[in-house]
């Protein structure tokens, strides 16, 4: 396809008869068209010039134009030699049905050629060969299966010659296996919901902010527990899908990852996926991952009535799971219905890492996109040349906090959006991906990508770099200039100026996006149509990822904007979210909807019908249990395992610390030795939040419990029970193998180690006193034998340790002077 916009625009420019349409107008054109595919052919001559043409007076060179023209008394001819160019290919790269309508039109069928084609065949790849077309003529070819398509064109010229080309056809569907079907048997009122379906919004319609005239938008659905009658609809709306090539699947991944989706058609849920999808709009395809977040939610209101109407009679109420831009979709939406009294009989919205108060993506990102697209036409590369449309979508223009060229779109939507407010029937949750304490995902105007292209060998270069922004004040985030013989021959460059009370976006807290392809995308531009001079390219991406929903966006915090401040407390309680509860993991940016473990739980359990405390570091879960080994000193801050061990037992105390990290504003914070019955606790104290206490260490299978409590910002009491163990050691008490040999037993003024493993040895060596005290500490470093001093050690029980990245040996020794 690229192959037939380049040659068009080359022949375009080149033949001074004018034959050959604008290439740009043609693309435009065909891609405009959805419900067919243009078969492309052209067929033309090519001459060069003779290097001498003008010296030999086959060619003048006449008027101010300067340009060249044939000498019509001269004999001789001024070309040197002569080629024909074919190019035949289908104008669409992707289809999503199998069913294809295939079109030769002679808007897209042009020959200038001496010998013109006297018959075209085509392979469309469906298994039957090639079959003879026409000008003018359409055919209907349908495919059995999905994937890609080879298609062959193969000509017959006027001449006898032949020629064959080859393209590729990509079909896209559902090519992925479905999960389980649940069963389900039919209740009171006859079931008739299809499990799949295609539907338009109307009646309900929206005009939007640059349109004429309201439009429906266009949805479609799939209902992966395959049930006919609906008891426990659960709706999981796509968020932000530009390209349209997410699709009801790749949904129910997102929704699956750590077994979601597969919970709740086992507890027989009907999940059902709700996918946007593309419509024309005054002959132009709008993809509907992008439409305007109003129409899409008119689609969303559509699909509410139409599984309404199918509930059966006991049916519980509607859940609804919006992703990213679907969690705003799934807002408006319900809001919608509620003030226009429509029953939505829905009862829980769930918004999952959406931007309540805007996305980003860097502006340096955004201003390298608009460069990519002033400088490749989209016929030459499809999705180079695009890029900058995906910028200039409805939906992006909507929720970007920073758009490069300034759209009011975002606070018209937004404007409206919260003059409507939350919806007022539901109980109303949140995810977020970003963490809660203000930790960040990069520095702070770190620059994240630098490329560097050398032209011409030494006589031109361009650079590319990018930065992100600062907390404060301003920054260059775009800068890009090309030199010849070290003078500027073109640059371009962007600061943006960061509001201190809010910080920087690109850096903020935030389910982030990764930039991993934009080395690939800028590559990719550096080359295109450039093949010929460009001798090198350089590029270094030093971030892989960017802030995209700051975690203060995903819950709508209605408080202090800055954006990295640690916001680890009870933010309901505090009238500081809308929500009436949000789950995030504290101390952790995850990726944008990413599902985790506990993170599905928590949606798990508010479907199920059991709400749920705001998430943070204060609310860990009753009977969390940590095994002390013996032996054991660590600092626990919210960890499941308590680091570190040494594998032998020991009567005297051993040391156990433990910092549980309060929420801001906790209060009346205290610990309480809950239970030890084997009265293994030697001594403990306490201050605020942290824990000491010393443990008899051969006390093995002793059970301690501590209680911590405090009062949250609510002035709810929380409890959280620690439970420790102590455990056997692995090893006996003298468990030293037939690796080493020690002598002598007893030790007097030293002690000999001797290692079987040769001279590669590099194990380390600890001897301890009977009060678990380190006295001596050596290694091997590649020797078979090493010696130990205890000239100065006291008589008495010691310890001998011998560990490797592999194991650890113990063993008892004596020393007697």
């Amino acid at each position: 396809m690229a192959h037939y916009f380049q040659a068009l625009e080359d022949l375009n420019h080149t033949d001074y008869q004018n034959r050959y349409p604008d290439a740009e107008t043609s693309y435009n054109n065909n891609a405009a068209i959805s419900e067919y595919i243009n078969i492309g052919v052209l067929n033309a001559d090519l001459n060069m010039f003779r290097d001498d043409a003008v010296d030999i007076g086959a060619l003048l060179i006449q008027g101010q134009d300067s340009l060249f023209y044939d000498n019509p008394g001269s004999s001789i001819s001024p070309y040197d030699t002569y080629r024909n160019a074919f190019v035949a290919t289908p104008l669409k790269r992707v289809s999503r049905s199998k069913n294809i309508i295939f079109k030769l039109q002679t808007d897209y069928w042009k020959e200038t050629a001496q010998y013109n084609i006297q018959k075209l065949e085509i392979d469309f790849g469906d298994g039957n060969g090639y079959i003879t077309v026409q000008k003018d003529q359409s055919i209907v070819i349908s495919y059995n299966s999905y994937g890609e398509k080879e298609v062959k064109l193969k000509a017959t010229f006027t001449n006898k010659t032949v020629k064959i080309v080859e393209a590729t056809l990509k079909i896209v569907g559902f090519t992925n296996s479905k999960p389980l079907k649940n069963t389900y048997t039919p209740g009171t009122k006859l079931c008739s919901f299809e499990i799949s379906n295609t539907f338009s919004s109307e009646h309900h319609t929206f005009q939007g902010y640059d349109e004429s005239q309201a439009y429906s938008g266009r949805g479609s659905y799939e209902n992966f527990s395959e049930t006919e009658c609906l008891t426990k609809p659960v709706i999981v709306v796509e968020g932000y899908d530009p390209a349209d090539n997410n699709g009801h699947f790749a949904l129910y991944d997102d929704l699956n990852k750590n077994s979601l989706g597969d919970n709740l058609i086992s507890t027989n849920h009907d999940v059902i996926t709700l996918n946007f999808e593309p419509r024309a709009i005054n002959g132009k395809i709008v993809p509907g991952g992008t439409d305007y977040i109003e129409r899409n939610a008119m689609v969303l209101v559509k699909l509410i009535e139409m599984i309404n109407d199918e509930k059966t009679k006991n049916a519980e109420p509607t859940k609804i799971i919006g992703f990213s831009m679907g969690g705003l979709v799934a807002r408006y939406a319900l809001r919608y219905m509620e003030i226009n009294n429509l029953s939505h009989d829905v009862d829980l919205y769930a918004s999952v890492d959406s931007p309540h108060q805007g996305a980003n993506v860097p502006s340096g990102v955004q201003h390298t996109v608009q460069l990519i697209d002033d400088l490749v036409p989209s016929w030459l590369n499809e999705e180079l040349g695009g890029m900058e449309d995906e910028l200039n979508y409805p939906a992006t223009k909507q929720m970007l906090n920073y758009h490069y060229k300034n759209s009011s779109f975002y606070n018209t939507f937004y404007d409206n959006l919260n003059a409507m407010g939350y919806p007022q029937d539901t109980r109303n949750i949140a995810v977020a991906n970003g963490s809660m304490n203000g930790s960040g995902i990069n520095d702070i105007n770190q620059k994240y990508y630098e490329g560097k292209a050398h032209l011409l060998w030494v006589l031109l270069n361009g650079k590319l770099r990018l930065n992100f922004t600062r907390n404060s004040g301003s920054a260059r985030v775009f800068y890009w200039r090309v030199k010849s013989f070290g003078v500027n021959v073109h640059k371009r460059e962007k600061s943006i100026n960061t509001n201190p009370a809010i910080g920087s976006f690109e850096n903020a807290p935030a389910g982030y996006v990764a930039l991993d392809n934009l080395n690939d995308k800028v590559l990719d531009f550096s080359k295109i149509g450039f093949d010929w001079f460009v001798a090198g390219m350089s590029q270094q991406l030093s971030s892989e990822k960017f802030s995209f929903i700051p975690t203060k966006s995903a819950i709508d915090y209605q408080d202090d904007p800055y954006l990295f401040q640690d916001i680890s407390a009870n933010l309901v309680c505090a009238n500081k979210t809308p929500f009436d509860t949000y789950f995030s993991i504290p101390f952790v940016n995850e990726s944008h909807m990413y599902l985790h473990s506990e993170t599905s739980d928590f949606l798990y359990q508010e479907i199920l019908g059991n709400p749920q405390d705001p998430s943070g570091e204060f609310n860990l879960p009753y009977g969390s249990y940590y095994n002390v080994d013996l032996g054991s000193q660590t600092d626990l801050e919210l960890d499941n395992t308590l680091p570190g061990r040494v594998p032998f037992p020991q009567t005297f105390p051993k040391n156990v610390k433990v910092n549980q990290v309060t929420p801001l504003g906790a209060s009346s914070i205290n610990w309480t030795l809950f239970s030890d019955d084997d009265n293994a606790v030697a001594n403990w104290h306490h201050s605020g939040s942290y824990l000491d206490f010393d443990y008899h260490a051969h006390k093995t299978d002793a059970d301690i419990l501590f209680k911590y409590s405090f009062n949250d910002e609510c002035d709810i009491t929380r409890n959280i029970i620690y439970s420790f163990n102590i455990l056997e050691p692995e090893n006996g008490l003298n468990s030293l193998d037939d690796s080493y040999t020690v002598y002598p037993i007893p030790a007097d003024y030293e002690i000999n180690i001797v290692s079987e493993n040769n001279d590669q040895d590099n194990s380390l060596v600890k001897l301890y006193d009977f009060n678990g005290l380190k006295v001596k500490e050596d290694t091997f470093n590649n020797n078979s034998e090493l010696q130990i001093n205890t000239s100065t050690l006291n008589n008495g029980m010691y310890f001998l340790e011998i560990s490797n990245d592999n194991q650890e040996f113990m063993k008892q020794i004596v020393i007697q002077h």
